[in-house]
């Protein structure tokens, strides 16, 4: 699992921006990851279920 971190190299931000206003400001990007993840799961867990369809199949 990758892990994105932020820095704050020598102070560059303050403390309120990131206690405040850093969640409203990346909101928008981690709503779009988390619908990119949620749509990637479904459609592995639908290749998943067709696959163990098929395999029954020739299983007999």
């Amino acid at each position: 699992m990758n892990w994105i971190v932020t820095s704050n190299e020598n102070e560059f931000y303050s403390p309120h921006y990131f206690s405040e206003i850093i969640s409203g400001d990346v909101r928008g990007v981690l709503k779009a990851w988390t619908e990119q993840e949620t749509q990637a799961r479904e459609t592995a867990r639908a290749h998943n279920q067709k696959n163990q369809t098929i395999v029954r199949y020739i299983s007999g």
